[in-house]
């Protein structure tokens, strides 16, 4: 077992195991019994064994990290407490288990989703999720009496009685929240939903339009965008119907998202305030990035011709960039309901998030590093932890040289082997 000075940086830097080893102990070098568990998900905890009579015991003395997580010092400290008990003949974690014997399913449900509603976005769905298949079964459960046979019985009848895998999965990843919700408030010493494998299985995300999609797709909202009277042939009547219920602004929200690459709920709430039409910059604030993560995007020229439109359109008055028809707010739920309809006029299905997998698609096939893309995206890096609290580094340049080229690669699968060419940001007045 290895053994090693720990300090914040040293605890950050420790790699995560293998899905074969699951867990790793790391033991300090200053207070012999005490150390860091890091599991495969990237969990640290600090943990402390003891011995009692010819028995080794171990206590978890919390998750490392911020509020209400532990710092090194303060779990050091409780260590040489836990140690100090040992050594008189106390057993610190059969004292913590006769602590934690009052605790019932239904107390930490209302505590999990009183933070939720503050935190998640989804809190909603999560809520109906616990009040419909989880309380009923474990509300009155005490915490220390649940076991993973108890959380696998649960998924697996959602998806074999209900005949519905997928909310099984989802079920199984509130239930996993939810305890470590409890975990890290030491409730409970373990998660019994963790390491249990998805009942159901579900289709990957990996959809990405084609060439003959993308122009297809661009065409159709061009003449929802511009509101022209001559529609593409292969799709005119359905496009004259979703023209009373697409509005220009969604089929540009739908063309800034292939060009920029950002999520659909992130683009379809763009404020003015956030973009610099001079500099070619927007910046998605943390309150609106899913990731909670502040995100500059830069606007290469087509998405500017958009934008300049919208804002010729809306003139100075207006919040979002793209508007509901009362102009009132953004078109913020929008998207799923307008790809619907929008398929009706298309040879093909495709949803809002389609589109930005295509975009990082297309960035790469333009030969744009795998790590630049990330930087589009604003996926949060792998690796040590420590490397990403230093790497302040802003990508600005690379940022833009990615969708740049993709601009250009789009520019031209648009103009197609025929040689016609569907201009990107061509505006009627």
């Amino acid at each position: 077992m290895p053994v090693l000075h720990l300090t914040d940086r040293s605890i950050a830097a420790l790699p995560v195991p293998s899905e074969s080893e699951r867990q790793r102990d790391y033991w300090d070098d200053k207070l012999p019994g005490f150390g860091v568990r890091v599991s495969y998900g990237g969990r640290r905890a600090f943990v402390v064994r003891y011995r009692v009579g010819r028995r080794m015991r171990r206590l978890t003395i919390g998750p490392y990290g911020p509020p209400p997580k532990k710092s090194l010092a303060d779990a050091r400290n409780e260590a040489r407490s836990v140690l100090g008990k040992a050594a008189d003949g106390e057993d610190p974690a059969q004292d913590k288990r006769d602590q934690l014997k009052g605790e019932l399913f239904r107390d930490l449900a209302s505590a999990y989703l009183e933070m939720a509603e503050k935190r998640h976005r989804s809190w909603r769905e999560e809520k109906r999720i616990i009040d419909k298949d989880l309380l009923p079964v474990l509300g009155f459960r005490r915490l220390v009496d649940i076991r993973r046979r108890d959380v696998r019985e649960l998924v697996e009848d959602i998806a074999r009685k209900r005949d519905a895998p997928v909310m099984a999965n989802r079920t199984l990843g509130v239930l996993s929240r939810m305890f470590n919700f409890a975990l890290d408030r030491e409730w409970i010493e373990a998660n019994p939903a963790s390491r249990i494998p998805e009942p159901g299985e579900e289709q990957s995300r990996d959809r990405v339009l084609s060439d003959e999609e993308i122009r297809e797709l661009w065409a159709a909202l061009e003449s929802l965008a511009n509101q022209n009277e001559e529609e593409p042939d292969n799709a005119a009547q359905e496009l004259r119907r979703a023209k009373a219920r697409v509005t220009p602004a969604t089929a540009h929200a739908f063309q800034v998202q292939l060009l920029t690459a950002q999520r659909p709920g992130e683009t379809r709430k763009m404020q003015w305030a956030d973009v610099d039409l001079e500099s070619g910059w927007w910046t998605i604030p943390p309150t609106v990035a899913k990731n909670r993560r502040a995100h500059r995007v830069p606007l290469t020229k087509p998405v500017l011709e958009i934008l300049r439109h919208r804002r010729e359109i809306a003139g100075e008055s207006g919040k979002f960039v793209f508007e509901n028809r009362r102009g009132a707010g953004s078109i913020a739920h929008r998207g799923k309901k307008a790809a619907s309809i929008l398929c009706r006029g298309l040879s093909f299905h495709f949803r809002a998030h389609d589109l930005r997998r295509t975009a990082s698609t297309g960035m790469a096939e333009a030969g744009v590093p795998r790590d630049h893309i990330a930087k589009v995206l604003n996926h949060i890096e792998g690796g040590p932890a420590a490397t990403r609290i230093y790497d302040r580094y802003a990508y600005d340049n690379e940022k833009r040289d990615a969708l740049e080229r993709w601009a250009r690669r789009l520019q031209a699968i648009l103009k197609g082997q025929s040689g016609k060419v569907v201009a990107i940001g061509s505006r009627q007045r």
